[in-house]
This record gives structure tokens, sequence and C-alpha cells, in this order.
């Protein structure tokens, strides 16, 4: 071989570095949907006055179910109507029957606030009510799909 061939083959190397990047998918999460859940209940009160007394049932816009505590004038917590407690006022509730006093029947509330229904007992010396109802829970952009349902029973005497 010449001289000139074997320097033709002499080449310098040149490196050139190229950074790796490794592409993955996006794994963000995607929260599971709240669960609404409605149990039914019977609340029952009683009162030392002589002449009023009350028992009620609110569904809260802070995710909970509030009843009157069976000595008036407390209340308790008797459970959460959403899990997790988020986004409370993309929903609505509506009694869809019974007789205590409150919001109609058939009249969607939003949940941004919080409806109570009560069942009242007014009169001298001794008075006793009952009531009953059944509510709905629904997101406000779908008012067909229904989330949650429950009977309630309330009672009330002094």
């Amino acid at each position: 071989m010449s001289a000139i061939s074997r320097a033709s083959f002499r080449r310098p190397i040149v490196f050139t570095i190229i950074p790796l990047v490794l592409l993955t998918a996006s794994s963000s999460a995607v929260a599971d949907p709240p669960v609404i859940t409605l149990n039914n209940l019977y609340v029952s009160s009683m009162s030392y006055s002589t002449t009023f007394s009350q028992s009620f049932y609110q569904v809260s816009n802070t995710g909970d179910i509030i009843v009157s505590a069976p000595m008036e004038p407390n209340q308790l917590d008797a459970g959460d109507w959403i899990s997790p407690k988020s986004g409370m006022s993309n929903y609505q509730v509506r009694k869809t029957a019974g007789d205590c006093q409150g919001p109609p029947v058939n009249q969607w509330i939003p949940l941004n606030y919080s409806p109570s229904w009560v069942a009242v007992a007014g009169g001298y010396p001794h008075a006793y009510t009952f009531c009953w109802m059944t509510i709905e829970i629904s997101a406000i952009a779908a008012p067909s799909t229904i989330l949650g349902s429950a009977s309630i029973g309330m009672d009330s005497s002094h």
C-alpha cells in the first residue's frame, strides 16, 4: 500500500455525544368520582317545652347529613352524603314524596345551600307530630341520573 492510501484510512475519529432521552407515557391519575350515599333514617326528638318541639333533617353544603338530637336543641352529624367532601355545589337534592315541612316536592335545591325539612309539634300543653319523605340527589349537569335516594321518617313531641 502506498503512503497516500494509508493516510486516507487514518482519519480522526470524532465522537458525538447524543443525550439519551427516555420517553414514557404520562400517568396522570384521574380521580375517582365522588360517592353519593343516602341512608334511610328515622329522626325523633322530644322537648321539655310546653308549647313547641321539632325534628329536622338537613342535607348540608359541607357534605354532611345533620339531624336533630333526641333532646332538643342539639344537632348530630348523621354521616356524609358525599365522599370525598368536594364539589358539593355540583349536586342538587329534592323531595320526591312526603309531607315533611320544607322545600316542596320535586323542587331541585342546589347543594351550595343546605336545605332542611322539619316535623314541628306545637300546641299546649302536649303535642306529637310525624312526617315522612323520600329524597334524591343528582348532579346538576345530569338531573335524570339519580345518584342516591332515601326514605326519611321524623317525629317530634313535647
